[in-house]
């Protein structure tokens, strides 16, 4: 028998029995050399039986110190022989409580209760009876991971009974722990699948049961304890029985393990009955065990009634829809087509039920549709489903209309159903093309309203040019009449005295209005021209680096700036595309404006920054002046309109100017603003 095919026990044996052959040779004297020839015999035979062990093999002498180990119990404690050699064995146990990661895998809680046995084995047991056997503890190997082992330790004595060493076989355990753990890990796996499983299950063997599920428990109504011991038949209805016992001797002579899932009903605890659904396993391992799969099929049944309900509410919509929809198989012929349809083609369903729907289109597209058929039927994978598309209907006396359909892909008992859901766009068409003309009307009466615009700027200047001249002739006029008033001698005093407040006041105060109203209407006509001209003058588009363009425009408000007394901060701001010339003007009146209605409360502040946003620039000049009223943030964009314009300069057109220069760019402006806690202007411009 080879070493590693012997028992522990065996092996303790073999050894006791070397040991005490050999402390019996060495007391005997007879013949010394006879005795020595056996002595290194034993020794040799000793030391073969505990090399060839795969059991870790230690012996200690009679303290307890380690006077010989085997291979196997350096490999399992991962030392050498020279840093065991005289330890205690002791040494090489755990001695304090904690976790350790075992050679298993798992991580070990050791515990007072470890070391509580550890002192009943080694302190009780073996002092007692001088042996322990079969004790699982564990070593610590070199590396501090922990070894389970199964160990078995004798004393060994001399003929006075006297303990002079021990020996202790150690059997590593690792694979065998691992084993168990996925052995316990599996049977918890199956039990839980069993348990948590959506259908009841049900175990019995010699007609009762012996097993029963928590969705069993569920279904039944009766609790597992309940259950167990009793026969299946309590949960069966008497008419079902027989079916039952059919089936079961079926599977017995046929020797098929499984019997296909069927529907009949279940007796809960109650009495009442409950829809199942049922199928046989028959165990053929084990003599009379049957498992049954049972599910509650009420919340199915009750959804039939309920699809039921649904299909005929579904018809009733589909016939009463708004829309055509017309269903047609793989090869386009139709099989459904609701009163919608009837009424928008003009065919009754009788006539039009299985006639190709290419009939329903004109005779330059049948080609196409019937092409696209075939590519359907060759390829099942039609990429159709949810398109919407727009083409002409034929009506039954021949008449053609647009219509806007969608198209629906369905697959129902293996058959591919293509249903399309038409709109007729008759009264829609119409619209659209009466707003385009209008929009192309619209398009002339604004090319017109700049024309005129321009021309009324323009031609109008001309008698204002007029009216500014001879008015300034008048002027000198009355000068020639005041000299020729005051200085003749000819003209009586009274004369003069009466005419003197007209010629020193009040003409020259009209002459002062009409001058002032003419410099108005002159600076109301230029910003009119210029707003005329905007419309006209072309875009000159390029990517613009607003760091520089803004940085130009603040250095020529510098004097107001200063001036002021405010502090104008500028941050990096993002690139843009747009006409440079525009976009210096849109930033140019923003600033202007920051500057005219600063709060004079307090000290003037403006802000530029700006940021890129889902793909546009966005621009933000804040200042903290006087705030504009919400019912005026709109307003302030019309021609002509000033905030405040017995405090300010200016002919109301700045912001008209802008709003009309960013809709050309594409961009726009809006402001957030609160009276007394300034305004923030925000531009959008596109980017590359």
């Amino acid at each position: 028998m080879k070493n590693e095919d012997k028992t522990k026990e065996q092996l303790i044996n073999e050894l006791i029995a070397l040991h005490k052959r050999n402390a019996e040779l060495e007391r005997s004297a007879t013949n010394h050399k006879q005795t020595e020839e056996e002595l290194i015999k034993i020794k040799d035979h000793l030391d073969n039986i505990i090399e060839s062990s795969l059991d870790g093999i230690v012996v200690g002498d009679s303290a307890g110190n380690i006077v010989k180990v085997n291979n196997s119990f350096l490999k399992l404690t991962g030392y050498r022989f020279e840093e065991v050699y005289g330890k205690h064995i002791m040494e090489l146990s755990i001695t304090e409580k904690g976790t350790y990661e075992s050679t298993t895998g798992e991580t070990v809680e050791i515990d007072e209760e470890y070391f509580n046995n550890a002192k009943k084995m080694t302190h009780e047991k073996l002092l007692e009876e001088g042996k322990v056997t079969n004790w699982e503890a564990y070593y610590l190997h070199k590396d501090k991971k922990i070894v389970p082992v199964e160990m078995d330790i004798t004393f060994l004595y001399n003929e006075r009974g006297e303990i002079t060493g021990s020996v202790g076989i150690n059997r590593d355990i690792t694979e065998r722990k691992k084993a168990i753990a996925t052995v316990k890990e599996s049977e918890e796996k199956y039990h839980k699948l069993i348990e948590l499983a959506n259908a009841g299950i049900v175990v019995a063997e010699n007609d009762k049961i012996t097993k029963v599920n928590r969705k069993a428990e569920e279904i039944y109504g009766y609790s597992k304890d309940e259950m167990r011991g009793q026969s299946p038949r309590i949960l069966t209805p008497d008419k079902f029985r027989e079916k039952h016992r059919e089936i079961l001797n079926e599977m017995m002579k046929s020797g098929k393990a499984n019997k296909t899932i069927f529907e009949e009903e279940g007796i809960r605890k109650d009495g009442s009955l409950i829809p199942i659904e049922i199928s046989f396993s028959l165990v053929l391992e084990k003599e009379n065990m049957i498992i049954a799969v049972v599910r509650d099929i009420t919340e199915r049944k009750k959804a039939g009634e309920a699809l039921k309900k649904s299909e005929e509410k579904y018809h009733s919509l589909i016939e009463n829809a708004n829309d055509a929809i017309i269903s047609t198989n793989k090869d386009g012929i139709i099989i459904s087509f609701n009163k919608k349809a009837e009424k928008m083609f003009g065919y009754v369903g009788e006539e039009i039920m299985g006639a190709s729907i290419t009939l329903l289109s004109p005779p330059s597209i049948r080609e196409q549709q019937r092409k696209l058929f075939e590519e359907f039927k060759s390829t099942k994978n039609l990429h159709i489903n949810g398109r919407t598309l727009e083409g002409k209907g034929l009506k039954k006396d021949g008449q053609e209309f647009p219509f806007e359909g969608s198209v629906c892909v369905l697959e129902i008992d293996e058959e591919h159903i293509i249903t399309v859901i038409i709109r007729d766009i008759t009264e829609r068409k119409k619209a659209e093309e009466e707003r385009k003309q209008l929009l192309e009307d619209l398009n002339d009466k604004n090319k017109e309203l700049e024309q005129i615009f321009y021309i009324a700027s323009h031609d109008l200047r001309s008698p204002l040019v007029n009216i500014q001249g001879f008015s300034k002739e008048l002027l000198q006029a009355l000068k020639y009449v005041k000299s020729i008033l005051f200085h003749s001698e000819d003209i009586p005093s009274q004369t003069k005295e009466t005419l003197t407040p007209t010629l020193e006041e009040d003409i020259p105060e009209a002459f002062q209005y009409i001058l002032t109203s003419i410099s108005k209407m002159d600076s109301l006509l230029s910003g009119l021209l210029r707003l005329s001209r905007l419309g006209r003058d072309a875009l000159n588009i390029k990517n613009l680096d607003m760091n520089t363009l803004v940085l130009d425009i603040t250095k020529s408000f510098e004097y107001q700036v200063k001036e002021k007394g405010v502090t104008l901060e500028i941050n990096t701001l993002p690139p843009c595309i747009g006409d440079e010339t525009q976009i210096n003007q849109v930033f140019s009146n923003l600033i202007d404006n920051a500057l005219k209605y600063l709060d004079p409360s307090q000290s003037g502040a403006i802000k530029v920054s700006g940021r890129k946003e889902n793909g546009h620039a966005v621009y933000y000049i804040k200042d903290n002046g006087i705030g504009i009223a919400p019912e005026y943030q709109e307003r302030i964009y019309e021609i002509f309109h000033r905030l405040n314009p017995a405090a300010t300069q200016g002919e109301g057109l700045g912001l008209t100017l802008t709003r009309k220069i960013l809709e050309r760019h594409a961009g726009n402006i809006r402001v957030e603003s609160e009276p007394g806690k300034g305004s923030n202007f925000i531009i959008t411009l596109p980017t590359n």
